[in-house]
């Protein structure tokens, strides 16, 4: 089955989990740092980049160990090159909307103490990006191409955290690895260039009803 069958399965499961979910209801919002970067074959030796995302989630509890929390998050992502044969430096930053949906493994202690894993798909949508690539010596620009993000990124989250539920009030904190699945690359040269990235995130929400 290929990872798109896989993703729409995962997304239906995740979705048939939030029919059956009963119990508390809550929103809340988050934010944090993401050490992002470019992986696949045409890669090469790239750094990463320190970026920031955040953005607003509910979580749907069942009342047993199980949560759905789907998010929509606003993610820069992005990774740096340098060619030392070359003295040239390549930089690629974009932001996107992300749109995760979370399946929660949730395990009370003393009451209001829930470690968590979580793991499910995401879909992203490209709202702008940046390409450059220049001489280090001379900061002039090097070669004619350019490089053309798709408008379109989807992949998986898998990642593990800790919520501390009050009553109506609850804090949250994770850390995630986020996996592209396709080439970002629009361009003639069908780069195989994909998204990933380690994030770090805290947030607070309240309890709906």
């Amino acid at each position: 089955m290929k990872w798109g069958g896989i993703l729409v399965l995962a997304a239906g499961v995740l979705l048939g989990e939030v029919k059956k979910a009963e119990g508390q209801v809550n929103f809340g919002i988050k934010a944090g740092v993401t050490n992002s970067m470019l992986y696949g074959s045409d890669a090469g030796d790239v750094a990463s980049r320190g970026t920031v995302l955040g953005g607003a989630f509910f979580k749907f509890n069942s009342g047993g160990i199980f949560a759905i929390q789907p998010e929509v998050l606003l993610v820069q992502k992005g990774a740096t090159n340098y060619n030392g044969t070359w003295n040239v430096k390549q930089e690629f930053s974009a932001e996107y909307l992300e749109i995760p949906l979370l399946l929660k493994l949730q395990i009370p202690l003393f009451e209001s103490i829930y470690p968590h894993l979580f793991a499910g798909p995401y879909g992203a949508y490209k709202l702008h990006h940046t390409y450059r690539a220049y001489q280090m010596d001379s900061d002039d620009p090097f070669g004619l191409r350019t490089f053309e993000a798709r408008t379109w990124d989807y992949g998986g989250v898998v990642g593990a955290g800790l919520d501390l539920q009050g009553d109506l009030i609850f804090v949250t904190g994770d850390v995630r690895y986020t996996f592209g699945l396709p080439s970002i690359d629009a361009g003639p040269g069908n780069w195989q260039l994909k998204n990933r990235g380690v994030s770090v995130m805290a947030g607070i929400g309240v309890r709906l009803f």
